[in-house]
């Protein structure tokens, strides 16, 4: 919700008392964001997370910051999962589900948080494709970030194709919201 909150509004939460939750303690309606500047240009406004909507009280902050549409869980078929979340590529065809869906002559923000590669990472039943090679010893759950990484990248290609071809220009960016929680040990390893 951190990274989420700094992109969507460019503040800082340096500047906010240590622990707080913007989306849980700060974010009300009319406040500036990415959205309303958006909005005011002509654009319709989108917010996509195939998770719980009440999650960093998401449906709230999203209609406070003026999305036309805030689509949760209940909103994904969810035919396409993994580990038990909506996976990558479900994601990405509704993102374009969207675009094929809007008026011509309207500009369209989606704005989307993926779950796939959710942590932890320690799934019984998930079968690994990838296996670190340069380790010192085996880290299961960087095995499973790994091939859950390589699934998206797999899903991809199919995305960004699509809209090589679409009538208008369109931005995609892509950012992470934080490191993966994997073992201490992985990571002073790497450090070292």
């Amino acid at each position: 919700a951190v990274s989420e909150w700094e992109f969507l509004t460019g503040s800082s939460m340096a500047f906010m008392p240590a622990g707080s939750v913007a989306y849980q303690q700060y974010v009300k309606g009319g406040d500036n964001s990415l959205v309303s500047l958006l909005k005011s240009r002509g654009y319709e406004t989108v917010a996509m997370h195939p998770y719980l909507a009440s999650g960093w009280n998401r449906s709230k902050v999203y209609k406070n910051f003026g999305f036309d549409e805030f689509l949760s869980i209940d909103d994904f078929k969810q035919e396409k999962l993994v580990r038990s979340y909506v996976s990558d590529e479900e994601f990405y065809e509704m993102i374009i589900s969207k675009f094929e869906e809007k008026e011509s002559d309207i500009p369209l923000f989606v704005y989307g948080i993926t779950m796939q590669n959710h942590g932890g990472y320690v799934y019984e039943g998930f079968g690994n494709t990838v296996e670190a090679t340069t380790t010192e010893k085996e880290y299961s759950d960087l095995n499973q970030y790994l091939s859950l990484i390589n699934i998206t990248d797999a899903a991809l290609p199919g995305f960004i194709d699509y809209f090589r071809n679409y009538d208008e220009d369109v931005i995609i960016v892509f950012f992470g919201d934080h490191q993966p929680n994997l073992n201490d040990e992985f990571y002073k390893e790497v450090a070292e």
